[in-house]
């Protein structure tokens, strides 16, 4: 049999659609945090335990939908937690009270959880391997994509003072994408053909390659890397529009739209982690470098803060997004589909993305608190030490295979 190319790039072009849509209806309270404080008349802190309230019913959704995803019936539950996160945004547009938000933003949280495992597992198991970087680079720009979205849409509405029609337009939008899913899920899924050489993760028992100590040791080092990935990306991307207007005096819509050069430039992440990756193969010292890259753009920034240079300072926010958009990609996408036929992709996925919402907890609530009480240069100055302890902690795992090898 030979592969049908265009069946598996209509499946990836599908689960791209499913995720990155998905993204206007999970990221559009964090594009308009700024506004919905002044609306509502709330600080950093309270506004960010919103957000912090999503990531930890997401991370725990991740970790648990990892491990059972395998169970479910793909379709059904991909179709029922867009229609969920719909649901919960149009309630959040016409919600009376700042704190009936915290509540609809945690059902959306462990809805859209179910997304990221299922997703991967398909992929996982129905491309052949050669497919499979294709996969990793048109998943990995999910993110980045979804954000520009949401963060230009926002933009739009913030001249008219309009942040709750962004709610009820991402709700149409996710609604949309669940009935198109429903309708083509069995389709695309059936007009992808493998080659009889195709490995996958449903191999026979005996021909199954067991994960040893090695395995597992990588896996929970790019589980803590996911942690500080997150603290870091979603430190910015969430925080930059406040930045640019209680440190430069720029407006709401002014401030969201230079925010979203963020996403774009982290577009290229999911190429540049498959290109990085045939240069530095192991997963975790990859990730070593360019946590190590972030923490010296990061202490030039902090260095921008006290002299007021706001075009060198948003260069060093687009620069480290990038690195971290690397990052991302490697943990939560490259990572987890080359090692099917090890361990269960789906299982892999939700996990490390659930450790990568650990980071986005303590992102949203953390920094905006800190930046509450000591201002945002400590912020950065708190991520630059989180990045360059990463780039140790790399250096002390290289240094540890190095001795094991010539025990």
């Amino acid at each position: 049999m030979r592969h049908k190319r265009d069946g598996a790039a209509s499946l990836i072009l599908l689960c791209w659609l499913v995720y990155a849509c998905s993204y206007l209806g999970k990221l559009n309270y964090a594009a308009n945090i700024t506004p919905i404080m002044a609306h509502y008349g709330v600080n950093h802190a309270q506004a960010g335990l919103v957000s912090s309230y999503f990531s930890v019913t997401y991370a725990i959704g991740q970790v648990v939908n990892g491990i059972f995803c395998k169970r479910y019936p793909l379709k059904q539950v991909v179709f029922g937690a867009l229609v969920v996160s719909a649901t919960v945004n149009l309630a959040v547009a016409f919600a009376p009270a700042f704190w009936m938000i915290r509540f609809l933003w945690m059902v959306n949280g462990f809805a859209t959880s179910l997304l990221w495992p299922c997703l991967v597992r398909l992929l996982s198991e129905t491309l052949d391997k050669k497919d499979l970087g294709k996969a990793v680079i048109a998943m990995g720009t999910t993110t980045a994509s979804g954000t520009f979205a949401i963060y230009g849409i926002s933009a739009g509405f913030a001249l008219f003072d309009g942040f709750k029609w962004v709610f009820v337009l991402a709700a149409a939008v996710v609604l949309s994408v669940a009935v198109y899913w429903l309708w083509v899920a069995d389709k695309k899924i059936g007009g992808v053909v493998r080659t009889e050489e195709a490995e996958t993760p449903l191999l026979k028992k005996q021909e199954r390659v067991s994960p040893g100590k090695a395995l597992f040791i990588c896996v929970g080092m790019l589980a803590l890397y996911g942690v500080f990935t997150n603290l870091v990306k979603d430190g910015l991307s969430g925080w930059v529009p406040s930045i640019l207007k209680e440190e430069y005096g720029l407006g709401d819509s002014l401030s969201i739209l230079l925010t979203l050069t963020l996403p774009m430039v982290s577009m290229f992440g999911s190429a540049l982690s498959v290109r990085a990756q045939k240069r530095i193969p192991d997963f975790v010292l990859l990730c070593g470098v360019l946590f190590g890259l972030s923490g010296a753009v990061l202490f030039g920034v902090t260095a921008g803060l006290q002299a007021g240079a706001l075009v060198p300072i948003f260069a060093g926010f687009a620069m480290v997004c990038l690195f971290m958009a690397t990052c991302n990609s490697v943990i939560t996408s490259m990572f987890p589909m080359f090692m099917k036929g090890k361990l269960n992709s789906g299982m892999l996925a939700g996990v490390l993305n659930g450790f990568c919402y650990v980071g986005s907890t303590l992102s949203s609530y953390g920094l905006g608190a800190l930046a509450d009480h000591f201002g945002w240069q400590s912020v950065f100055s708190v991520l630059t030490a989180v990045c360059l302890g990463c780039l140790v902690l790399a250096a002390g795992y290289w240094g540890g295979k190095r001795i094991l090898k010539r025990a």
